[in-house]
């Protein structure tokens, strides 16, 4: 083929299991037009990602001929400079193919705009770069590095700096130097930045250097550079230095990279009951970047509880709170889960919690008595929001409720009939009882499955992040529907309600509200 007047040869290659897989195309000589994206040191063309990519198996034919159209369109894209923002927008993968770039740095350090110094510690053969050595041991060094109180060294630390331009990154076989870097830091930081920066080289006796910026795709970088002359004047001659590929694991960073959210992860959230709801509930959260969390529930995790809960084998016969806090500590980088093993009752009445020190407190216990006890507590004292959730027998549906949302009208207890306290929102008819029982009163339970408990923790933390984003400003009760031929073919009733549609119980979401509850109506 000819690009720009030169010949240049494609190479295509094909895996064992094409036409299941893209071909792979290579150039035979990968600079001759100069350094341009998507193309590697040994000539590989990076021209589409398999992520989402969808292969027309049964024409080959079509496949090798598009990809090399793409692969073409790549090529000319770089030629022409279209594409030279992928640089930017992929600047890590680029300074882990210079063949001078250093590596073996991890950094839990959180982005910010400050210009800050940072800790560089070595443990267990790992270099670990944070603000400090407590913030450093809030994370979870023991599930990340099996650390179980090793002595842990502090080497040569970085200074943080923000920058506000992008940095591109060298060709495979180009070193970098000092003054480039001295170029960056001086065009993108202020004034007052640039003097902090100096200020603590001097200090510090260091010229390792960690830059933040933002790429075009909004995608963020983080480099190390070591510039070897403290200060940030220029240097009379050129100076090579190193440049280091940080591999980052900060809580911000793992959260927003597995769809978490970054803004969340100071919000305080009350859980109460931590049975096979409030298990997937608490679960859920952490995952999502809620990660302060403090649990409420008096019962030890049994089995009995093994089918329908996030806890496994190895929790049988420990406290529910403290086995649930030991699970989640190994389901996140970096979390802060108090276990207390009360009654919520109790744990209120002995100060060991103050329902207005959270963001959020989300009730999955079950108990209706429990329940209202907490509804009419919140609204009356506090501030807080409060979501309650349940799921229904033999798994008809789920629901969780906000209330308290901005003093807003609209509670738990707007549910409940007065005459029959049967809750209107349940999709089971009224004088029904759903108690089973395997052996004694002891066992007794109602019956429903882990995919149910695992829906109902699901809309409830839906709920839950809509309010801390601040997307929800009323008091919604969301509800879910499931199968109902077991529970039918137990003989039991439904209730007019499960005849809605699911997006008709979402329209009504906030048609529940009674205007005289003796609860909130005040409000």
């Amino acid at each position: 083929m000819v690009f720009k007047d030169k010949k240049e040869s494609f190479y295509i290659g094909f895996k064992d299991n094409f036409p299941l897989d893209k071909p792979i195309i290579f150039l035979e000589t990968y600079n001759q037009f100069g350094f341009i994206p998507h193309i590697d040191p040994d000539g590989y063309v990076c021209y589409a990602h398999d992520e989402g990519l969808v292969l027309d198996f049964k024409n080959p034919k079509g496949i090798i001929e598009d990809s090399i159209e793409l692969a073409t369109s790549t090529l000319m894209d770089g030629i022409s400079g279209k594409n030279t923002d992928d640089f930017f927008n992929e600047f890590d993968n680029y300074l882990l193919s210079n063949k001078y770039t250093k590596r073996g740095l991890s950094s839990f350090v959180e982005i910010s705009e400050d210009v800050k110094m940072i800790g560089v510690f070595e443990l267990k053969g790992k270099t670990l770069l944070c603000e400090s050595m407590s913030k450093l041991k809030r994370y979870n060094l023991k599930g990340l590095l099996d650390y179980n109180n090793e002595t842990i060294n502090k080497l040569t630390p970085f200074i943080f700096a923000h920058i506000d331009t992008p940095i591109k990154p060298h060709e495979f076989d180009k070193k970098w130097y000092r003054n480039e870097i001295i170029d960056i830091i001086n065009s993108s930081l202020s004034i007052k930045n640039q003097s902090k920066l100096n200020q603590l080289m001097l200090r510090s006796n260091t010229t390792n250097i960690l830059l933040h910026f933002q790429a075009p795709n909004l995608s963020s970088c983080l480099v190390g550079f070591k510039i070897k002359i403290k200060g940030l004047r220029k240097s009379s001659e050129a100076v090579a230095i190193d440049a280091y590929y940080i591999s980052r694991i900060d809580s911000s960073y793992v959260s927003l990279r597995g769809g978490g959210f970054e803004n969340v992860n100071n919000k305080k959230v009350l859980l109460i009951g931590c049975g096979s709801v409030g298990g997937f509930v608490a679960h859920k959260l952490v995952k999502s970047g809620v990660v302060n969390i403090t649990l409420v529930d008096d019962d030890k995790f049994s089995l009995d509880n093994i089918n329908r809960h996030v806890l496994g084998l190895n929790s049988i016969d420990k406290i529910k709170t403290e086995a649930l806090k030991t699970f989640l500590e190994n389901s996140a980088t970096k979390t802060k889960i108090t276990a207390i093993n009360s009654k919520v009752e109790k744990a209120i009445e002995d100060k060991k919690i103050k329902v207005k020190d959270y963001d959020l407190i989300i009730s999955a216990t079950g108990n209706p008595t429990i329940n209202l006890w907490l509804n009419d507590l919140i609204v009356n004292t506090c501030n807080t929001p409060l979501i309650t959730t349940w799921v229904e027998p033999y798994g008809i549906g789920g629901h969780s409720i906000l209330i308290n949302n901005q003093k807003k009208d609209g509670c738990y207890r707007c549910l409940m009939d007065q005459k029959t306290n049967h809750n209107t929102a349940a999709f089971y008819a009224a004088n029904q009882s759903f108690i089973k029982s395997l052996t004694s009163c002891s066992s007794v339970f109602t019956p429903y499955g882990v995919l149910d408990a695992e829906q109902s923790a699901i809309g409830c933390v839906k709920l839950a992040l809509s309010y801390l984003l601040g997307k929800e400003n009323d008091n919604p009760i969301i509800s879910w529907k499931g199968d109902s031929e077991a529970f039918i073919n137990n003989n039991y009733n439904l209730s007019k309600r499960y005849n809605l549609s699911n997006e008709e119980l979402y329209k009504v979401r906030y048609s529940y509200k009674n205007k005289r509850c003796e609860t909130c109506a005040k409000l």
